[in-house]
């Protein structure tokens, strides 16, 4: 197959052709599979960059390669995948794994120096038991300030159902250990109802065990906080998590604090270190109504699952309104689906600010965003924009969230965009005026080969109508032909086409056209979303 053809019966021949290829293999020597994570093999190892948000990993589809070693001889699964960290300083690191507090699973992880299978020197490693109790599990090790390290996960063969799903970080603690503080996502409590709790895991990256004291400074006796366990031995991870008792602030505010954990030598009670994060209040209000308008540049597009999804977003305040305590986070009453959340504002001299701060939108005000994270249930994940304003409406045609079509293999992706008005893809348009209009589609995913271009009216008739569309070869303009609502069109990975289209605006406030692009490569029966954009035609 060439890059710019991939039909259902080329995807089927790859499918059988990998099949026939691990059939024709020994346990031993299985070779990666198709919907295996890139990280299956020791030669493309994921990148693990130290922070304290937590990414998520599979096992599933994942394999054993010849020569590599078992973390234990006993129980291992064989499901592996590598990542490498190459240390930032010299001194100690931990890296932890845990399969979450939702589900939990047997996990475990080992630590290596070495550039080859057959000569790799275990550092340290590690078993999550995967009970509520026990979920995480963590190795310290020591690094040296530009070396590369090999971090390999696996399995653990239980009688339990089999969930391949995990977490996984590194952080840099100090040159005699120290602790180690991560969490799924922001410490952002909502002072109501059904909040999820907020998790962090402490682990002990010291050579001896410690005791901990967690503290929320001012917020003490504003937030509930436990921990499974205050004793920890060397590599044991607490589970440290806050939630809300009751509404203690004014609606509509916003308070900060820290979550101070410190570890004590036992029993002498000697303090070791100290590890903390930063904890938001945000305390709803329901009287004031704001109307906000959000675009997210590229949205609908496909994303592997645990890969990362990313686009650039834009918030404005069009009411008389400020709105307060605004976020970007998961859906709060819901277990996350979606980790590794990153949300910078653009400043105006395009330098990026804080990550993942609570913020107010001013009447007026417009504001810039690079958000990204990666999602973990698969078919669907939404990322939401969420404010203290329970009153709060958005902007007709304005979405909320950002919602991704989850896959398990190649990534469908393109970039549209356009010559609008403004950066909300605005027409501003007469009554009954026909305008022509350009798109430029680029490929940005991983898949090349045949797209479909599905255009829909506004669900409204006669507010906004297509009158003609067309596909040309590159940036050149065509001329558009009346009829068509699909269009099939080939773009390898990296190309740009440019649509033109003609299109009318009609009667009252306006009406929006919905140009989506999706392919159906694997398998041919399932449709998998590459982008959408919807323009808009406003009055003048």
């Amino acid at each position: 197959m060439t890059a710019r053809n991939a039909s259902w019966r080329g995807w089927v021949k790859l499918a059988l052709g990998a099949a026939v290829l691990i059939a024709g293999t020994s346990a031993a020597q299985a070779r990666t599979q198709l919907f295996a994570a890139r990280n299956d093999a020791f030669a493309t190892p994921q990148e693990l960059t130290p922070g304290p948000l937590l990414k998520p990993g599979t096992i599933d589809y994942a394999s054993r390669e010849l020569g590599e070693p078992r973390v234990y001889q006993d129980g291992s699964m064989r499901r592996t995948v590598w990542y490498r960290y190459t240390a930032r300083a010299t001194g100690r690191a931990v890296v932890m794994i845990s399969s979450g507090v939702e589900r939990t699973a047997a996990f475990q992880v080992a630590v290596y120096t070495g550039t080859r299978l057959a000569s790799l020197n275990r550092l340290g490693r590690a078993r999550a038991e995967g009970t509520a109790e026990a979920p995480a599990a963590a190795v310290s090790f020591p690094t040296t300030a530009g070396q590369a390290y090999m971090v390999q996960v696996d399995g653990v063969r239980t009688e339990a159902e089999f969930y391949g799903d995990f977490l996984v970080g590194v952080q840099q603690v100090g040159t005699r250990g120290g602790l180690a503080m991560f969490r799924t996502r922001p410490l952002f409590v909502e002072e109501v109802c059904c909040d999820t709790a907020r998790v962090s895991y402490v682990a002990n990256g010291f050579p001896v065990a410690v005791k901990l004291t967690a503290g929320l400074g001012d917020l003490t006796g504003k937030l509930t906080l436990t921990s499974t366990d205050d004793d920890l031995g060397v590599g044991q991870v607490s589970i440290v998590a806050l939630a809300n008792a009751k509404p203690n602030f004014a609606a509509g505010t916003v308070t900060t604090g820290r979550l101070d954990v410190v570890a004590g030598r036992s029993p002498a009670g000697d303090v070791l270190g100290r590890a903390s994060a930063p904890v938001t209040v945000i305390t709803p209000e329901r009287k004031l109504h704001p109307i906000v308008g959000i675009n997210y540049r590229d949205s609908g597009f496909s994303v592997r699952k645990n890969g990362l999804a990313s686009t650039l977003a834009v918030i404005r305040n069009t009411s008389g309104v400020d709105a307060v305590g605004c976020r970007f986070e998961p859906k709060t009453d819901k277990i996350a689906t979606t980790y590794d959340l990153e949300a910078r504002e653009i400043l105006k001299d395009g330098a990026f600010g804080p990550n993942n701060r609570v913020f107010d939108l001013k009447t007026g005000e417009t504001r810039h965003f690079r958000i990204s994270h990666r999602p973990t249930a698969w078919d669907h994940s939404e990322l939401y924009f969420i404010c203290a304003n329970k009153a709060m409406d958005f902007e007709r045609f304005h979405a909320s969230s950002l919602g991704n079509q989850v896959i398990l293999w190649k990534q469908a992706r393109v970039k549209i965009r356009m010559d609008s008005d403004t950066e909300f893809d605005e027409y501003f348009m007469d009554q009954q005026e026909e305008r022509t209009i350009h798109l430029d589609i680029t490929n940005i995913g991983e898949y090349s080969g045949i797209f479909t271009l599905s255009i829909h009216d506004d669900y409204t008739p006669g507010k906004a109508i297509l009158s003609g569309v067309c596909v040309a070869e590159g940036r050149n303009d065509c001329e558009p032909v009346s009829g068509p609502r699909e269009l099939d069109f080939d773009l390898a990975v990296g190309e740009t086409r440019r649509v033109t289209a003609t299109v009318r605006r009609g009667f009252g406030e306006g009406g929006r056209i919905v140009f989506s692009a999706y392919t159906s490569y694997a398998p041919p029966t399932k449709l998998v979303s590459a982008g959408n954009v919807a323009v808009l035609l406003v009055p003048k």
